[in-house]
């Protein structure tokens, strides 16, 4: 409804008490899912249950990267937003973006004040999740643990101990991405 996930965009998913991920399938209209439309998934993202015609996400590799690699993740999700379409293509030959001195910080887990900066690295868009996933894996063996990243002209992905506490970062996150864009607007009338 905030228009975050147009058409059949974005991919949402879950860990499992299994140790399995369930997430969306491919080419689904996300305010029109079923049961049906969620799959299984082992962290290789091969599908552990079979559900003609549904496939998993073509971007589950991303999902079960982040997975892996930070063994607190209970929720991935992945939005194409305007706002960090945008950001992602204004910032990419940066390839970060930083959000610094917003009271809504607070609202990512581990942040307990607004005097803290979270930095939103920006990867470059490619259409093998293979070469992607690799790409993030560099970036955290890296860079200081993130919260978040955007791939360039796409959207952001991020994740959170819960389902509760990731839709919370996808919130605040896109509420900051808006505040990034309109922040010119107001230094031209100043």
């Amino acid at each position: 409804s905030k228009g975050w996930s147009l058409a059949t965009s974005s991919n949402y998913s879950a860990r499992l008490s299994s140790g399995e991920i369930l997430i969306t399938s491919s080419g689904r209209e996300k305010h029109r899912l079923e049961p049906e439309h969620m799959l299984t998934v082992n962290l290789q993202g091969e599908p552990t249950q079979q559900n003609e015609p549904y496939k998993p996400s073509a971007e589950t590799l991303l999902h079960c990267q982040i997975y892996r690699r930070i063994p607190a993740a209970m929720a991935v999700l992945h939005s194409h937003s305007t706002c960090a379409t945008l950001l992602s293509r204004k910032f990419e030959a940066q390839k970060k973006l930083n959000l610094e001195g917003y009271e809504m910080l607070k609202a990512l887990e581990g942040n307990t004040t607004h005097e803290t900066s979270e930095t939103i690295p920006i990867l470059p868009n490619h259409q093998d999740m293979q070469v992607l996933s690799s790409q993030v894996d560099q970036l955290m063996d890296r860079l200081p643990p993130f919260k978040a990243y955007m791939i360039a002209g796409h959207g952001i992905y991020t994740w959170a101990s819960s389902i509760e506490a990731c839709r919370r970062h996808i919130e605040a996150l896109e509420f900051l991405f808006e505040c990034e864009l309109r922040r010119p607007m107001l230094e031209l009338t100043t």
